[in-house]
């Protein structure tokens, strides 16, 4: 069946967040979002530290100029990292941020935005194709309690319609790092499923904001509400949330 097909907006704003505190709470929680879960598989509280709870990167999100430096160091939940400075333009670099393969990094970043995310009321993750789903996958994992068989579920857009899928709902976005139009896929089954949810998104990296407003576009269609948007860092100047749930910054180099 031909997938049904809506076109996200772009609204390029320059915007740094501002942060629910660490220690915010909110009646409405569920049971199975509340209280910190330790190690995956456990169940047991294991309340996170303060100081790892705050945005921690080395610098804050700042646009800085390109002097032919090939990496940046970052410090994110108290880890250290140094990135690859690559070209998007000729006149604009970002430090590369891949959470794949980083099992600590990932592990980490998740247990901190799951903290936050209990905060909210909500009954699904949702996350972008690719890069995001190891995160996304662990974040679902500490708001799960194994003890009680409760496990907390994720749905991911695809990014082509796949031969499994049945009515599938598409919407096109821009990305910076990617060259091109991309499509965004929701499973006909799977938009079934998100029908009047509550659900909060989760990336890794948010840039302009195109795949967060492509996202919110299915999830519109599909009558599901985003609740709460989060992601590992925030790339300086794009997107604007005050809302959104981040743990670093990072910035972007021009000439």
């Amino acid at each position: 069946m031909t997938p049904t097909t809506v076109v996200a907006a772009s609204i390029p704003v320059s915007c740094l967040p501002r942060e629910r505190p660490p220690n915010y709470k909110d009646a409405s929680v569920p049971a199975q979002a509340t209280g910190a879960l330790g190690p995956p598989g456990t169940g047991a509280a294991a309340p996170v530290p303060e100081e790892e709870c705050r945005t921690l990167a080395t610098r804050e999100g700042t646009r800085m100029k390109y002097e032919g430096q090939e990496t940046y160091e970052i410090t994110v939940a108290g880890l250290r990292r140094r990135l690859p400075v690559v070209p998007i333009t000729d006149s604009l670099w970002i430090a590369a941020f891949v959470l794949w393969g980083d099992v600590e990094l990932t592990n980490l970043s998740a247990r901190l935005l799951a903290e936050r995310l209990r905060a909210f009321r909500f009954e699904y993750v949702v996350s972008v194709e690719a890069k995001a789903l190891p995160l996304a996958h662990m974040v679902a994992t500490y708001l799960s309690d194994p003890q009680s068989g409760r496990y907390f579920p994720y749905v991911v857009c695809r990014k082509s319609v796949k031969g499994y899928m049945k009515n599938p709902l598409t919407v096109n976005v821009q990305s910076i790092t990617t060259a091109g139009v991309q499509t965004l896929v929701l499973d006909g089954a799977e938009a079934s499923r998100l029908s009047g949810a509550r659900v909060a998104v989760v990336d890794d990296v948010v840039s302009t904001g195109g795949s967060l407003r492509a996202v919110d576009d299915l999830l519109r269609r599909v009558g599901a509400q985003v609740v709460a948007r989060a992601a590992v860092l925030l790339e300086e100047g794009g997107y604007q949330d005050p809302e959104l749930i981040s743990l670093g910054t990072l910035p972007i180099f021009t000439r």
